[in-house]
């Protein structure tokens, strides 16, 4: 969704024109729904069984209403269709802010340190303008505020505050898997780039480091992670 409204937004037409910007954002209202309703449909046929109260709100018939009790999370379901997947995942996932900040979890924070390293050096260098230290990669004069790229990074930035605030830390290299630039970021440390294209690639010092952790990631995880350890 982010993704399209950035996009929508940069290649809006003028108010003044008015015929053209209404078909425009009708269209996009559309894509928006595309989008997100098969989810919220998804949700509420799910919900169904377990709040039939709420739902005789809306004047629905549910069969076995008057011996099925609502649970406690229902009250909760407008507008927050989501109540039930957000209430499963804090009563028996203990998902919730800074909740897996315990002595325990060390060990599982030490297994995301180096995604979010490298996560954290690519958003910073893209927001300064650099892609890799002392090698400016964004246009002169021009802020990545202006660049087609800035969606994507800023869903990598909403996705690493909400593994650091919220999610199981050890799910984080899986979690960030989503969004390209963890792909193109790495690829741009890999090789040098001040190399002629003809000529053979060199690995660089940051390459050496990046090859290294997704080698030794890829060898333990087919090991540990059919071994029902948290490698992910």
């Amino acid at each position: 969704m982010l993704f399209i409204a950035w996009h929508r937004v940069t290649v809006s037409p003028s108010p003044r024109e008015l015929s053209q910007f209404l078909g425009f954002w009708i269209r996009t209202a559309l894509l928006g729904l595309l989008a997100i309703g098969p989810q919220i449909v998804y949700f509420v046929t799910s919900m169904v069984p377990y709040c039939p109260s709420q739902l005789q709100t809306f004047g629905w018939e549910v069969p076995g209403a008057a011996d099925t009790e609502d649970r406690s999370w229902c009250a909760k379901t407008f507008p927050n269709v989501s109540a039930m997947y957000t209430f499963i995942q804090s009563e028996y996932w203990n998902v919730g802010l800074f909740r897996y900040y315990e002595w325990k979890q060390v060990p599982n924070f030490l297994l995301a340190t180096p995604i979010l390293a490298l996560s954290l050096h690519a958003l910073q260098g893209y927001f300064q303008g650099n892609t890799i230290p002392g090698k400016v990669s964004l246009p002169q004069g021009r802020g990545w505020r202006g660049t087609a790229l800035t969606p994507y990074y800023l869903h990598w930035l909403f996705l690493v505050v909400n593994a650091f605030l919220v999610v199981h830390i050890q799910v984080t290299t899986r979690l960030l898997c989503a969004c390209p630039p963890l792909f193109w970021h790495p690829a741009a440390l890999i090789c040098d780039s001040t190399v002629k294209r003809k000529a053979p690639q060199a690995l660089t010092h940051y390459g050496r480091l990046v090859l290294s952790y997704f080698l030794l990631f890829t060898v333990l995880g087919s090991v540990l992670f059919p071994s029902f350890y948290p490698w992910t």
